[in-house]
């Protein structure tokens, strides 16, 4: 009887885990069609609540876009993290004499070090094998000061796009 009702608990966990599965693939497929009925790309990425005085961290800056974009509608400092040289180059050179926009040649990680990402056009990963090696920045997780743990300064390293 332990091992029929064992079973029973089972298949009743398999099946509830399988309509949340389902619900959340739903819930996914209609804020993708939202996204796309809204022009999202020009519309929704760029809605958020900043002004002239909010810091803003684009990550995996690529040409700048976002972050030029960005700028002109809030006047924000932007802090542009992107690690990859070609990308970080044009970067710099868009920006220059931007004071408010701050180049970080790095990319973010749970430790510093050195790591292998591929490039592939507009596309980088960490998770594919790649020539490229860039500089990895550890970032601190809440609290880690507090205990005395090293990590690198709140500006790090970072030149003026």
């Amino acid at each position: 009887m332990r091992r029929l009702l064992s079973r029973f608990l089972d298949c009743a966990a398999d099946l509830r885990e399988g309509l949340a599965r389902r619900a959340r693939k739903r819930a996914r497929k209609r804020e993708v069609r939202r996204w796309f009925a809204a022009d999202g790309d020009h519309t929704l990425r760029l809605d958020y609540e900043l002004d002239g005085n909010s810091v803003v961290f684009d990550v995996g800056g690529y040409k700048g876009d976002w972050a030029e974009a960005i700028f002109q509608r809030y006047g924000s400092t932007i802090h542009v993290f992107e690690p990859v040289p070609c990308f970080a180059r044009q970067i710099r050179e868009r920006f220059d004499g931007n004071a408010r926009i701050l180049l970080h040649e790095i990319t973010l990680a749970d430790a510093s070090g050195t790591v292998s990402m591929s490039v592939a056009g507009d596309e980088t990963s960490l998770c594919q094998t790649g020539d490229a090696s860039v500089r990895a920045a550890g970032m601190l997780r809440s609290g880690d000061r507090a205990r005395g743990t090293s990590g690198p300064s709140p500006r790090g390293r970072a030149s003026r796009a």
